[in-house]
């Protein structure tokens, strides 16, 4: 059975499904609207809560099923995000940066900082945060 976030980008020789051009379609009009409406503030999202959360408020995303339908992701995902079962996967941070008008790299390095169960690397993934 093959998950949500294991699904495959569709290489250029490929034609895209309807879903993912419709998705990236959404994503990049919500990148349009940060341009006009101002960029997220990255001092305040550390933690997968607080992405998801600013994606919900940045979006008007009334529940976690619309910023599931959002993100392309099944509600279930985002209860196990949520509860810590799992943390955000790496294709689910790049629609969360484009979606607050971050660098990804940000984004990235909070969750694996998140992940970590070594403080000293957790630090390290946020210091190296920092610089983006």
């Amino acid at each position: 059975m093959e998950r949500e976030h294991d699904r495959p980008t569709p290489t250029r020789d490929e034609p895209m499904p309807k879903d993912y051009r419709e998705q990236t379609d959404m994503l990049e009009r919500a990148h349009d609207d940060e341009l006009h409406h101002g960029a997220f503030d990255t001092a305040h999202a550390r933690t997968t809560n607080e992405f998801l959360d600013a994606v919900k408020e940045r979006h008007k995303l009334a529940s976690d099923y619309k910023l599931a339908t959002f993100l392309r992701v099944g509600q279930t995902t985002i209860s196990s995000y949520r509860t810590g079962r799992s943390r955000l996967h790496d294709s689910v941070c790049l629609d969360v940066a484009v979606a607050l008008n971050i660098d990804p790299r940000y984004v990235l390095a909070m969750i694996a900082a998140e992940r970590s169960q070594i403080p000293e690397v957790a630090g390290l993934w946020r210091s190296a945060a920092r610089a983006f």
